[in-house]
């Protein structure tokens, strides 16, 4: 099986987020699949690179069970009820959550001790990373989850590797935070901003509560539900550069925001950087029907032309207060164009991302690296791009969601567990991830039902 879930497990665990542009429009670009009529369409040597219907990894059944596929029965608008707060994805190159955000330059050690948080000022204490914060909370003066989350971060990690996945489906479950001061056992007062406990609801979600070892031996986690393979190569001819399928894409949007009211999450960008964001509103729109068309599966018999305006939450820098209704929050507004192969029922059994012209043609992902790879303009009997210079083109121009997916929410630990040491949660075993799910229980005091 070409497709590995897990290895989008994997590569979900260094998430990102996108800094939140919208993808310029096609009149744009000085790109040669502008030039392209309808005469230069071809499939030839294609047939055995590319699939429009749901092969293992994009079939809605394997994604989600039980959602509508009738195009009648879809909405054709929805939004998610709980809109997704903005936060900063912790970057690990700045020490990720254990990253002093409100103040840069104390270097000053935690208090090791209850008789020296004493004799910090509220401004010193408050200046503290979330991980230190909670340490402190708990009474744990050896500081356990900021040492294991040192350990997970270096000065020299890629900037894009962070906890985007971590952010998205805590944006999605927990309601936005706000500053809350609470005392430890020992009589000390910490203050948390907004950012601190989204920062612990971040890492709770994607790095507590999911696991490669998955439910059946971690019951406190949950499974990620994904749909879509994860493109590493950026080759237009790796099939899990092709998805996700815009028929699982439009399944999902529909499902989850027109009939459920839930946002769910997108890779948003076909790169090997895995840019992470919680999708929570849509409106599509059909242009028109047609006969099926070059590429399209034997079982279908119509395509359907859809333009959809999706809405997704990006990155902003950490805040103290609370940012929805304000001018901080922030969003990007993407446009995707696919058809949709329909079946004798009406259900949606598959599509493929296209391009809308000036001149209304709609050639297919398919078609458009074909016509890339053998156009001959010099007329010197050799294409005119290389592969490489063809597929930089190609995504220049489709930039389509690399997967979908959805984590539930994770519950917390009835019973607070202290840690045995400083190093308790450094070992990559079953045992000390149960004891960090123990020792997160109070997390729950700072959270917002």
């Amino acid at each position: 099986m070409k497709k590995m879930k897990l290895v989008w497990l994997l590569t979900m665990l260094v998430g990102a987020c996108d800094p939140g542009t919208e993808m310029s429009s096609m009149e744009e670009f000085e790109s040669p699949l502008l030039k392209m009529g309808k005469a230069d369409w071809t499939m030839e040597g294609t047939e055995e690179q590319f699939f429009s219907g749901f092969d293992w990894v994009n079939d809605p059944e394997g994604f989600v069970p039980g959602m509508e596929k009738k195009l009648s029965a879809l909405p054709l608008k929805g939004h998610a009820i709980r809109i997704p707060w903005s936060d900063t994805y912790w970057p690990k190159n700045k020490g990720s959550i254990s990253h002093r955000w409100s103040n840069e330059w104390m270097k000053r050690k935690g208090p090791q001790s209850a008789e020296e948080a004493m004799t910090w000022s509220a401004s010193e204490l408050q200046a503290l990373s979330p991980a230190e914060k909670y340490d402190l909370y708990v009474g744990n003066y050896n500081y356990s989850l900021t040492s294991r989350v040192e350990a997970e971060s270096s000065p020299l990690t890629p900037s894009w590797q962070g906890h985007c996945h971590g952010w998205t489906m805590a944006s999605i479950h927990y309601t936005e935070p706000s500053p809350v001061t609470v005392t430890n056992p020992d009589g000390i007062r910490i203050d948390f901003g907004s950012s601190d406990i989204k920062a612990l609801l971040t890492y709770y979600q994607g790095d507590v509560a999911q696991s490669l070892w998955g439910q059946s031996i971690l019951p406190f986690t949950r499974d990620v539900k994904v749909g879509g393979g994860t493109c590493l190569s950026q080759s237009p001819t790796d099939s899990n550069c092709q998805d996700a399928n815009p028929g699982l894409f439009h399944i999902a949007l529909a499902n989850f925001l027109g009939v459920r009211k839930q946002a769910f999450g997108i890779d948003a960008t076909t790169t090997r950087e895995k840019w992470n964001h919680p999708v929570y509103r849509y409106q599509s729109e059909i242009l028109g029907e047609r006969s099926p068309g070059p590429g399209a599966q034997e079982e279908t018999v119509r395509e359907v032309i859809v333009r959809s305006r999706v809405t997704y939450a990006t990155e902003i820098e950490p805040r103290w207060d609370p940012v929805l209704t304000t001018d901080y929050q922030a969003s990007v507004d993407k446009v995707y164009t696919y058809t949709l192969e329909l079946n004798e029922q009406g259900e949606i059994i598959g599509g493929q991302w296209i391009l809308l012209l000036e001149d209304r043609t709609t050639p297919t992902f398919r078609q458009a690296w074909a016509y890339l790879t053998t156009v001959d303009d010099e007329g010197n009997g050799q294409p005119d791009h290389t592969e490489e210079e063809a597929a930089n083109i190609m995504w220049s121009h489709f930039n389509f969601p690399d997967y979908v997916w959805f984590q539930d929410r994770a519950p917390f630990a009835e019973e607070f567990k202290q840690a045995a040491s400083a190093y308790v949660f450094l070992a990559n075993s079953p045992g000390s991830r149960k004891s960090l799910f123990q020792y997160f229980a109070r997390l729950k005091s700072l959270v917002s039902p």
